[in-house]
């Protein structure tokens, strides 16, 4: 039996499980059984019957984007609250200030972190990017001006925060106490170049899914920990779920029909994490879909060439078996680690340009993108 599965299940989950009407288990192994009985799915369908909330869409980034609600409720999460003071001490080290430079006008993630550090008794700066309020230089601004004491925001952008500093200003973001990164896959390589950067911060990052309000945090290696919260189980499927396994969330909301969702998501179990909360752990690679070449997905890759180029964007646009790769980067273009990269796969091509303006623009915030279609990379 998956041990680290039943260890999710709590007595909460259970009687959540029974009242949602999903199955009527009295126990974690029968619950396991009753969840074999739902298939995955790539879908999320809500009871659209349910008046009031707010309506938000996905970025559509794993898809075609697709519209679901929100309730004020669930927007003001106070797991979440809990989650963020445990994770960075917010209270007890009189943590005063915040930007939350996340997505405000059509996706919820930016408002749940803004209405759940409120309520720690943050004054908090909602940095709505991508807009012409809040470009790259705005945000740094903000960010040295008003002494901020914690930043969440998205990998890219954060990276681009701090290399701002250090070119414009000549000093890192120091300031910074804790920084929370969310939106995308971060391995550990990049969670470490991100402490780089914020040498005074604890940095931790998110996983899970904005949609359903669901989440699990990195811990000091790089690995996301199962935090039983009687709502959600993360299962891990695969012949050997310690080398490869296929990421499902299952989430017991009400307002759902659907009970078992696969992310798309390749990852791998870690049974003990050497971290200080010891445990089971998940260690991601990427997307499925983001696998340019057999087991080198483009997150690993991007970490490949990060040390040479600094702070860049990867596009892919793959046709039949041929891989074509475009870098926007910050630093010079490397040579070697192209030209290995190349030689061991050779299905991949890969051409490095630099960004045209990174003081007030992000080409996309997400760090990498695949596209499968018959069309050209030269439109990226």
């Amino acid at each position: 039996m998956d041990s680290y599965l039943l260890s999710q299940i709590t007595p909460a989950f259970i009687q959540a499980w029974r009242q949602g009407g999903f199955g009527s288990a009295a126990d974690g192994v029968a619950l396991l059984a009753e969840l074999g009985r739902y298939p995955a799915t790539r879908d999320i369908a809500f009871d659209t019957s349910i008046r009031g909330g707010f309506r938000f869409y996905t970025s559509g980034t794993t898809g075609q984007p697709h519209a679901f609600p929100v309730t004020r409720d669930s927007l003001l999460n106070t797991g979440l609250a809990t989650k963020l003071d445990e994770l960075f001490n917010i209270v007890n080290h009189g943590f005063q200030r915040a930007v939350v430079a996340l997505p405000m006008a059509s996706n919820p993630m930016g408002m749940k972190y803004c209405f759940a550090l409120e309520s720690l008794g943050l004054q908090t700066i909602a940095a709505g990017v991508r807009t012409h309020n809040f470009t790259p230089m705005r945000v740094l601004n903000a960010l040295r001006e008003d002494a901020v004491d914690l930043l969440v925001a998205r990998p890219l952008e954060a990276e681009m925060y701090a290399r701002l500093a250090r070119h414009r200003y000549g000093q890192a973001l120091d300031d910074v106490m804790g920084l929370l990164v969310t939106g995308e896959v971060v391995s550990p390589a990049r969670l470490d170049a991100l402490q780089t950067m914020y040498p005074n911060a604890r940095v931790r990052s998110v996983y899970g899914l904005t949609e359903l309000n669901s989440g699990l945090f990195s811990c000091s290696k790089g690995a996301y920990h199962f935090i039983p919260n009687g709502q959600t189980l993360v299962e891990l499927r695969g012949n050997d779920i310690c080398s490869r396994a296929r990421v499902l969330f299952t989430v017991l909301r009400q307002d759902t029909t659907v009970v078992r969702y696969q992310t798309g998501d390749i990852g791998r179990l870690v049974p003990h994490c050497r971290c200080e909360q010891g445990g089971a752990a998940l260690l991601l690679r990427g997307r499925s879909v983001d696998e340019v070449a057999p087991d080198l997905f483009l997150a690993e890759l991007s970490d490949a060439l990060r040390k040479e180029i600094g702070v860049h964007n990867v596009f892919a646009r793959q046709r039949d078996r041929h891989v074509r790769i475009l870098v926007k980067s910050s630093e010079a273009a490397p040579s070697t680690t192209v030209r290995t990269l190349m030689d061991q796969h050779p299905h991949l091509e890969i051409q490095v340009i630099p960004y045209a303006n990174d003081d007030q623009c992000l080409p996309l915030s997400k760090s990498c993108t695949v596209a499968v279609d018959h069309g050209s990379i030269d439109a990226l």
